[in-house]
């Protein structure tokens, strides 16, 4: 039987807690592709820190990345010089070296069972000169691996001309 007095220290336990969980739910990695991607340029990813580029750290690629995608970075940063930056030297999520993100909008281009593609449209901060529209467009291409979406490459163009990660990364590994 719920008393008055159980149920306050209930509701008084849920209010000290709140924070907390607040924190976790923040933190948690989304298993859903447009969930991800939203949490990305919302700053809510763990690990996630809009004053450095995503996955430029190792440590950070564990969380969204595929296992394939990590091991291609892993041994395109081997290959790196000490004193040079690594085979990416630019902040991916936003196709640029700084720019911020006012605002997005994310939607699914194509999605079954085991892949999908998430187009992510940004809207510059301030004033930042693109020389395509298209260059505003980071597509995330997920695939389902140990039972949870990752993401396996992301593709956008600088100039109109297209790049994905893993093309640069194989790239620099021909180096």
């Amino acid at each position: 039987m719920i008393t008055r007095r159980t149920f306050a220290l209930s509701g008084m336990a849920l209010l000290i807690c709140r924070p907390a969980l607040a924190t976790t739910m923040r933190s948690a990695t989304p298993d859903d592709p447009i969930a991800i991607v939203n949490a990305i340029y919302r700053g809510t990813i763990k690990g996630y820190d809009k004053e450095r580029a995503l996955w430029l750290d190792p440590r950070d690629r564990r969380r969204t990345l595929s296992k394939a995608l990590i091991a291609l970075w892993a041994k395109a940063d081997a290959k790196t010089q000490p004193g040079d930056s690594g085979p990416i030297d630019f902040d991916v999520t936003t196709n640029s070296q700084g720019m911020e993100v006012k605002s997005f909008t994310a939607k699914v281009e194509s999605r079954d069972d085991k892949r999908a593609t998430i187009a992510a449209t940004l809207t510059p901060k301030g004033e930042w000169i693109r020389h395509s529209s298209d260059d505003n467009t980071v597509r995330y291409d997920f695939i389902r691996e140990g039972g949870r979406w990752v993401i396996d490459d992301v593709r956008s163009t600088t100039d109109g001309k297209a790049w994905s990660l893993k093309a640069l990364l194989r790239e620099a590994l021909k180096l």
